[in-house]
């Protein structure tokens, strides 16, 4: 694929995050039902189930057909849900009207999700600018999330979020159109999802990818909540996964078999995948004992959530493009797009039942652990049975 058409898409890419990441974190409490307000988070759990399950049962169309038009169909959602607000008699969004309106948010964050996933897809077919290529949603997610609400902290409502949501969404639109329009996006030979799992070289390094998703980045975003310094815990995150893509991007950070080749200084130098797990088992147990002192420590914190986001996101790249040779040997396409559609789709299973069952910090450290530890296992077993 011609480069330009990468850098194209990145910038898409960039737009769509920093309107949704604005969304994200200014619909929280969108509407009302019954007595109890919800909002993006419930949304964006509905938004990727959805969309998971529309790529399985027309894989065809909606891999193929469809990806040019999703940014200009999250633009048209925001642009319905503000409208909705003309017709509330309050300015809140409540009963029929507040569930109108939820479900509009859910496939608004469906689309923003499926066009986010089909560009990487695109994109991974010049896998050196992969990393550039999200670290642009990274950055878009920062500005969106944080930046954005803290330089016009109380000074915008959800109807400025929505209108500049729209903007950004027809812009990427603009752009992804003429690119996806022309770029092949499934082949005829797709042995399906289900399929694919069965297969251990697939399932493997998928499973690792989603256990360390929720065991680093949703458990870090739940604790963030719980801390009176929380935004640096996210903004630290953030920072570290753009910092990861630069240097993968730069030092060619690649994925060869179950290890990360990195190339400095004329040398290849070889780092295994099992390194990467038990550095962050030991991140994980260092962060609980330390969680008192960084609390009150808002550097350390930044510091901290920064480099457990750079181990996590160059272990992260390595595990997506493991995952993409493994496919092709078996006829398993999409592989890039339907691998961050289920690691989106268990985070999100993971968020919603952090806030359904209102885990505490040490609970949430647990389940870090927990996780973490599963994903160390499942790369030893394998390493073990290669040996055999």
């Amino acid at each position: 694929m011609d480069n330009r058409k990468v850098y194209q898409l990145a910038f898409a890419n960039f737009l769509c995050a920093l309107g949704g990441g604005a969304v994200l974190g200014h619909a929280t409490k969108l509407v009302t039902v019954g007595e109890k307000p919800i909002g993006s988070i419930f949304a964006f759990f509905i938004g990727t189930t959805i969309g998971l399950i529309l790529m399985e049962i027309g894989a065809k169309y909606f891999s193929e057909k469809a990806p040019r038009w999703y940014s200009l169909l999250t633009c048209l959602c925001s642009l319905l849900i503000l409208c909705l607000f003309f017709f509330s008699s309050n300015g809140k969004l409540a009963g029929g009207l507040g569930i109108c309106a939820l479900l509009v948010l859910s496939f608004r964050f469906c689309f923003w999700f499926l066009s986010r996933i089909f560009r990487t897809n695109v994109a991974s077919s010049a896998p050196q600018l992969l990393p550039l290529f999200e670290g642009s949603y990274v950055v878009g997610s920062i500005l969106g999330l944080f930046i954005f609400g803290l330089v016009f902290k109380g000074q915008l409502g959800i109807h400025e979020i929505l209108i500049f949501d729209i903007i950004c969404s027809f812009v990427a639109f603009v752009i992804d159109y003429p690119v996806l329009e022309q770029e092949k996006l499934t082949e005829s030979s797709d042995v399906g999802l289900l399929k694919s799992l069965c297969t251990f070289n697939v399932f493997r390094p998928l499973a690792m990818f989603c256990l360390i998703s929720v065991g680093v980045q949703v458990c870090l975003f739940h604790l963030s909540k719980f801390w009176n310094n929380g935004l640096i815990l996210i903004v630290g995150f953030y920072s570290g996964m753009a910092l990861a893509s630069v240097v993968v991007g730069k030092f060619k950070i690649e994925s060869r078999g179950f290890f990360s080749v990195l190339q400095w200084g004329g040398a290849s130098y070889q780092i295994s995948f099992w390194v990467f797990s038990l550095i962050l088992v030991l991140f994980a147990l260092s962060f609980y004992f330390s969680n008192e002192y960084l609390v009150t420590n808002s550097i350390g914190m930044f510091f901290v959530s920064l480099l457990f986001a750079f181990i996590y996101e160059v272990f992260a790249l390595g595990l997506v493009q493991n995952i993409s040779m493994q496919s092709r040997e078996i006829g398993f396409v999409n592989p890039v797009a339907r691998s961050y559609a289920i690691m989106a789709f268990s985070s999100a299973i993971a968020i919603a039942g952090y806030i359904a069952l209102d885990l505490k910090v040490s609970q949430v450290f647990l389940v870090s652990l927990v996780m973490l530890s599963l994903s160390f296992l499942i790369n030893m077993f394998q390493k073990k049975k290669e040996v055999l």
